[in-house]
């Protein structure tokens, strides 16, 4: 058999074993949104979606994750009332996040993640350009349907708005993990093979 052969078969089998995976969510703040992708927990990454009126949320899907990278989830969030009569309330959001794929899981170990104060850091925000990596634990309004946002179909029923404790900037920035999955020993193995094929291939040719 040629090398080339050889080579295309081990590439499908390789192939075949690492299947893509997808990042889908639902998600809206109070009031205004921008959910970004980042491959550093330091830096805001790559534009997802936006919303602009919590009274709606928007879905997204189809974004692709490279196998063996870890990401980060960042989403910047807005308060347009931050100062309404003296009274001072940070901007915070609620939102359900799912993966399609074994290939990665959330902070939370699995395939999906809901907004919530144990898989989800937060910090002071200054813009809706600026990012600052999120160190501190969020706190709860309650679960989706709390008032005054009412409930979202699109949003699973216990996810939580999460929030910025201080309440003092209209800013808020959020941040949570997307690991990659450790390679099967399956799949070493079938790559090992695979060189084996190769190499055995290859000297054969050379003594022929």
């Amino acid at each position: 058999m040629k090398l080339h052969l050889i080579a295309a078969a081990v590439g499908l089998a390789l192939a075949a074993n690492a299947h893509a995976t997808d990042l889908s969510g639902s998600l809206t703040a109070d009031n205004q949104f921008s959910l970004y992708i980042s491959t550093s927990n330091d830096t805001l990454g790559e534009h997802i979606v936006s919303g602009n009126n919590w009274g709606s949320a928007p879905s997204f899907s189809g974004f692709n994750l490279v196998a063996g990278q870890n990401y980060f989830l960042h989403v910047v969030t807005y308060n347009w009332d931050y100062e309404s009569d003296g009274f001072y309330i940070a901007s915070g959001f609620l939102g359900n996040f799912a993966l399609n794929g074994s290939n990665f899981s959330f902070a939370n170990g699995s395939q999906t993640l809901l907004t919530n104060t144990a898989d989800w850091k937060v910090a002071v925000g200054s813009d809706l350009s600026t990012w600052v990596t999120p160190t501190e634990t969020p706190i709860s309004f309650g679960q989706n349907g709390v008032q005054p946002w009412g409930y979202h179909a699109a949003i699973d029923d216990e996810a939580q708005w999460i929030w910025q404790s201080s309440n003092s900037t209209k800013y808020a920035l959020f941040s949570t993990a997307i690991l990659a999955a450790v390679p099967e020993p399956s799949s070493y193995a079938l790559l090992l093979a695979g060189i084996g094929v190769l190499g055995a291939a290859a000297r054969r040719s050379r003594k022929a």
